[in-house]
């Protein structure tokens, strides 16, 4: 009931996410939001266990990422290695004696240009991905909690036209079988054929992203144990759509 329900409309992007809790309460928490007039900030985070008190530590890391930094100017926007290094520090001081972990993945996007920076804290590397192929993003660190004093890095990349960048928890990989095996992303390889086909459809289908996760939907539904999934499953997701192509002018035009 806390996660964005509708995510933002934004001239050249689209965002989506595909959210199954394994039980009423999950361990699993997304956010999209605006971080200034041209920048998003996608936040995914899993926490170790089930059911409260994975809900609760949930609760504790949402309110702990620090996004921005207020300047004597205005604002500064925490790159996403320095916020996990930081969202660490205190997520491991405030924890108390409980031993769980949490991996996270955050990513900050320019939507003028689709500069994209990522960092990772023991969670599935996240996926760049069009109809022409895809990429797994090899960065990231260990999960926040395990030590206090853990340094993270900020990747840089550009999300080109066409492209979707796909961030993942643990229980979808658990989620896609491909005979009985499931299907893991690793870097060095291919992200799994379940993921190349949303992010095909993303590229092609009229309703872009929306129906690409509608189909993804859908082959989950199919899938064994779709009934009783034994996790919670997300997929956060931003496309950048291809630029509008312009008519040719008249021969009696000119460009202005």
């Amino acid at each position: 009931e806390l996660l964005p329900r509708d995510l933002q409309v934004v001239p050249g992007m689209q965002f989506g996410v595909l959210f199954r809790p394994g039980s009423a309460l999950s361990g699993d928490f997304y956010d999209v939001q605006p971080l200034d007039q041209h920048h998003f900030g996608l936040f995914l985070a899993d926490a170790s266990g089930h059911g409260v008190a994975a809900a609760l530590l949930m609760m504790l890391v949402s309110r702990l990422l620090p996004i921005k930094d207020s300047t004597s100017t205005g604002h500064r926007l925490v790159p996403p290695g320095e916020a996990l290094s930081r969202l660490n520090k205190a997520f491991h001081a405030r924890r108390g004696d409980l031993s769980a972990t949490v991996s996270a993945a955050y990513a900050v996007i320019d939507l003028r240009d689709g500069r994209l920076q990522l960092a990772a804290a023991g969670h599935p590397p996240p996926i760049i991905a069009s109809a022409a192929g895809g990429r797994v993003i090899d960065e990231g660190g260990p999960p926040l909690g395990v030590l206090a004093d853990l340094e993270y890095t900020t990747t840089d990349l550009r999300l080109g036209a066409g492209e979707s960048l796909l961030m993942i928890s643990d229980g979808f990989e658990h989620a896609v079988i491909d005979n009985d095996t499931g299907v893991a992303v690793v870097p060095g390889r291919l992200p799994p054929p379940p993921i190349m086909r949303l992010a095909s459809l993303a590229s092609t289908a009229a309703g872009g992203l929306a129906d690409a996760i509608d189909a993804l939907r859908l082959e989950l539904d199919g899938g064994r144990g779709s009934l009783h999934q034994p996790d919670d499953i997300t997929l956060l997701a931003v496309h950048r759509l291809q630029p509008a192509v312009g008519l040719p002018l008249p021969p009696t035009c000119t460009a202005a």
